[in-house]
């Protein structure tokens, strides 16, 4: 970690001690039976998601062109901010990820990340 923080020509998350085993960069580093045990050790168990928000996700698995069309979507959605708190958490994230797409208005996931939107 200290080699590639020294060595990087542009802000990496290692400089900031956070460590991704899922970065590529680190294939040249690790061998992948090191990466998976990193990946592995102390890898806490995380709770299965209750149905009610499994469905409500899935309400969001559309064929969306547009940012638009999501960011209104979402909008669309209003949920108690006591009774219902997972669900208006869901919602406003997906509000702010579609506002990231809204200056161009395509919906393109695939082959950038946050901070690519973020670093034009």
């Amino acid at each position: 970690m200290k080699q590639l923080a020294e060595e990087s020509i542009y802000k990496h998350s290692v400089q900031s001690l956070i460590f991704d085993p899922n970065d590529f960069i680190w294939k040249q580093y690790f061998t992948v039976a090191e990466l998976n045990e990193i990946r592995q050790h102390r890898a806490p168990q995380l709770p299965n998601i209750p149905d009610d928000l499994k469905e409500y996700l899935n309400s969001y698995d559309q064929n969306w062109t547009t940012a638009k069309e999501l960011y209104f979507f979402a909008d669309s959605l209003k949920h108690d901010p006591v009774d219902e708190f997972d669900k208006k958490w869901m919602r406003e994230s997906i509000i702010r990820m579609s506002e990231l797409f809204l200056e161009n208005n395509v919906l393109e996931l695939n082959d950038l990340s946050e901070a690519d939107l973020l670093h034009d």
